[in-house]
C-alpha cells in the first residue's frame, strides 16, 4: 500500500477532474463533467472546466469510476489498499488516468462525499 503525500494545507492545491460520457443531469462540457477545486488556506474554490496544469488531474469514464466514487475508506478494513487496488485496475484497463497524488489531508473529503454519493439510480 503506497502512503498519499501529507502535503502542506497551507499550500495551495489543484485537483481536477474529467469523466466521460457523464449523464446528462450533469454534463458541463459535450458529454463530460469537467471540474476543477483549488484548495488554500482560505478554503476550496470550485469552477467548472478541466485544468491540465493542475497538481492533481483525473481523467475517467464516468461509469467506470463511479463505484470508487461512492467507496467509503473509512469504514472498510484495509479500505485505503482496496481502493489503491481498485484505482490501479482502472489505469491498467484504460479506464481512468492519473497524474500527482492528492494530499493525505484531503482523504477525509473523499469519504465525507463518498458517504453522500449514490450509483446510478
Amino acid at each position: 500500500m503506497r502512503e498519499a503525500p501529507t502535503g502542506d494545507p497551507a499550500k495551495p492545491f489543484a485537483l481536477s477532474e474529467r469523466y466521460t460520457d457523464a449523464p446528462s443531469h450533469i454534463r458541463n462540457r459535450g458529454t463530460d463533467f469537467e471540474i476543477t477545486i483549488q484548495f488554500s488556506e482560505a478554503g476550496a474554490e470550485v469552477r467548472p472546466g478541466f485544468d491540465s496544469a493542475a497538481d492533481m488531474t483525473v481523467i475517467a469514464d464516468y461509469q467506470a469510476i463511479l463505484p470508487l466514487a461512492c467507496y467509503v475508506v473509512g469504514i472498510h478494513e484495509g479500505g485505503l489498499a482496496a481502493f489503491q487496488a481498485m484505482l490501479e485496475t482502472l489505469v491498467m484497463n484504460g479506464e481512468a488516468q492519473l497524474s500527482g497524488e492528492s494530499p493525505a489531508y484531503l482523504a477525509p473529503l473523499h469519504d465525507r462525499i463518498a458517504s453522500r454519493s449514490r450509483p446510478n439510480p
